[in-house]
């Protein structure tokens, strides 16, 4: 099942551009290693980032300078942009060898999964749970990229397993085991904080019905059995001292026991000050204590810088959701993604196993309620514990940009299935067995089907990749990934006509693209075109067909149609002596014109869907002229 995975990982990311935050973990991973200092990517653990970046270690690889403007004034996307294309390195091996070790942590959390999900269902459930982790399309969207979310969603799920294992049975190895898996979380990624609440809930039920603790390997006795529920408490909040410790120490050493974020840059220094004051500013809670840790330096400036950084980004940014666009999404956000993104198999037989799983403990408790009930649950305590509080947070977060921020989830639920393992051990569960291995069977079906376009993976239920861009865009669908896929259809299809380009992504579309015209685009990606619109075909990213980033263009109405006549003759009278004003004016009027045009491409079928994420319109003449001379 792991080598398929790994064949499957390396054969559809080979022909798959840049995404849009591979760019800046490389970068960053790689300025870690080189100069010591902690200025790019502060939202992502160093950790991940120094890892992903290891092979670049080993190579002769160019990076820019330290004078450079990108680097002094912390500038992410501009010094990725001069690592990948300016400095002469292969922009295509950088990111294989960044993806290809992500792949490998995939690996890690496959064997992980089959053993928990065999040590509580047995073989067969431990082979259930590894064929739905093999053959994920959501696991798949990041486990080829070189991004943080599979590293996170494979730090939660060792923390757990190893902390449910010290719960257990207390000796230095558990210990070991569970303090060093909590290190690397919080080294991970700043959602770890959400493993407090789930370690205290752990605790609590663990001292209430876990029953006698065995203690060994501590002193000289070799072991003994704790039986009171005050003597298990206090042995078990002294392991989680020592857990705090070895997070403490770890976080640390990754920071090079350096406190200060900038290594030795006077000008570097200055400009991290100016970013700190600006964080800072946002009233609450979080700024009043992050201002008390530094004055303390407690913990190293670019993990607090970090954590800061997090904390406001979080606080809401602009998502799209069927049709609607929203600064502080939607309370049913990430539900909505787990449905439509989430193999109809897979959702059937999760809920075939709850129903199963709700008919034993009612049958348990119509013996000895609520004992019996709780001993049913109390092996899956960790992973029921995870699955509650972080889809629960992930509810209330504001942060509503793609299904990759539940991916922790997936692998619980992936455990959690391997129940189905139980009706093959069972007489009476002929028929279930059947159902088990048809949806199986299905589930594999679905997924070789979505290669390799796993990112833009949407079941049946949503119309498949080719309606994606209707109900879900950024990271669930679109985040640069097709232009190779494009370049290959246009070599194919666009004969002598023009082609614009709309691009949603980090990658240079004239990497891949030729002769083409760039429309406005997310990031500033070459010169946009600011002619007017003419026939020819028309390639744009679905996040750019939804105006996701630029909600006020997103539904065309008589104001905007009013600022487009204003823009147009602003433009027309400008005269030869300003030309940075003309120029300025002409670039805003091509982005309304934009807005003007994909609000009537939105309303027609595309001639062909790219990968699911860039769309294809072919206009005529006529056609162009009637869109953009016709009002609201």
């Amino acid at each position: 099942m792991l080598l398929i995975y790994l064949l499957l990982g390396i054969g559809s990311m080979s022909g798959k551009s840049l995404t849009f935050d591979e760019g800046i973990h490389l970068t960053s991973g790689y300025s870690y290693w080189l100069r010591n200092d902690f200025r790019l990517q502060p939202e992502s653990g160093v950790l991940i980032q120094r890892y992903e970046a290891l092979p670049l270690v080993l190579m002769n690889i160019n990076f820019p300078g330290e004078n450079t403007r990108g680097w002094k004034q912390a500038l992410q996307y501009l010094v990725a942009d001069e690592f990948f294309y300016s400095c002469g390195n292969n922009p295509v091996t950088l990111i294989f060898c960044g993806r290809i070790m992500n792949l490998l942590l995939g690996v890690l959390l496959g064997v992980l999964i089959y053993f928990w999900s065999r040590e509580l269902f047995g073989g067969v459930g431990g082979i259930i749970s590894l064929v739905l982790f093999a053959f994920s399309p959501t696991v798949f969207a990041s486990a080829r990229l070189c991004t943080s979310d599979l590293a996170m969603a494979l730090a939660f799920t060792a923390t757990l397993w190893a902390s449910w294992r010290m719960f257990g049975k207390l000796t230095p190895w558990r210990l070991a085991a569970c303090s060093l898996s909590l290190a690397v979380l919080f080294m991970v990624k700043y959602s770890a904080v959400l493993i407090v609440p789930v370690y205290l809930i752990m605790l609590a039920v663990r001292i209430v019905w876990g029953g006698p603790l065995v203690i060994s390997g501590f002193g000289k006795r070799r072991g003994f059995s704790a039986d009171r529920k005050g003597m298990i408490l206090s042995w078990l909040l002294g392991a989680g001292v020592v857990n705090a410790l070895v997070i403490w120490l770890c976080i640390w050493s990754a920071y090079g026991f350096r406190y200060s974020m900038i290594n030795h840059d006077q000008a570097g220094r200055k400009v991290q000050d100016a970013y700190w004051q600006v964080l800072m500013e946002k009233p609450g809670l979080t700024p009043k204590v992050v201002g008390i840790v530094r004055k303390t330096r407690i913990l190293p400036e670019a993990y607090l810088y970090g954590f800061t950084f997090t904390w406001r980004w979080t606080s809401g940014r602009t998502a799209y959701l069927n049709g609607e666009i929203r600064k502080n999404g939607w309370w049913y956000f990430f539900p909505y993604c787990f449905i439509v993104k989430t193999p109809v198999p897979l959702l059937l037989l999760l809920l075939i196993l709850l129903g199963a799983v709700i008919h034993r403990i009612f049958l348990a408790s119509k013996t000895a309620f609520p004992g019996a009930v709780l001993n049913k649950l109390y092996p899956s305590t960790p992973l029921i514990t995870l699955l509650v509080v972080y889809f629960g947070m992930a509810m209330a977060s504001s942060l509503n940009i793609g299904v990759r921020h539940i991916l922790p989830c997936y692998p619980l639920l992936m455990i959690l299935a391997g129940f189905g393992g139980r009706y093959f051990r069972e007489k009476t569960g002929n028929v279930m067995r059947w159902i088990v291995l048809l949806l199986l069977a299905a589930y594999v079906a679905v997924s070789l089907n979505a290669y390799p376009d796993y990112l833009a993976f949407f079941n049946s239920l949503a119309g498949g990749k080719e309606q994606g861009y209707r109900h879900l865009v950024d990271s669930s669908l679109d985040w640069g990934q097709d232009l190779p896929a494009l370049r290959k259809w246009l070599d194919a299809n666009r004969g002598d006509r023009p082609v614009y380009v709309s691009y949603f992504g980090t990658s240079m579309p004239e990497q891949y693209l030729q002769n083409v015209r760039l429309l406005p685009c997310y990031l500033p990606r070459g010169n946009i075109d600011t002619a007017p619109l003419e026939e020819g075909i028309y390639a744009i990213s679905a996040t750019m067909l939804q105006l996701t980033f630029f909600p006020e263009l997103a539904q065309w109405d008589e104001k905007n149609e009013n600022t487009l006549h204003l823009l147009e003759k602003a433009v027309q009278e400008s005269g030869i002596k300003n030309q940075k004003r003309k120029k300025e004016l002409a670039r805003r009027l091509a982005y309304y014109r934009f807005g003007k045009l994909v609000s009537a491409l939105r309303k027609r079928e595309p001639e062909a869907n790219i990968g699911g994420s860039i769309l294809i319109y072919r206009l005529s003449a006529p056609e162009v002229m009637s869109i953009m001379s016709n009002s609201r």
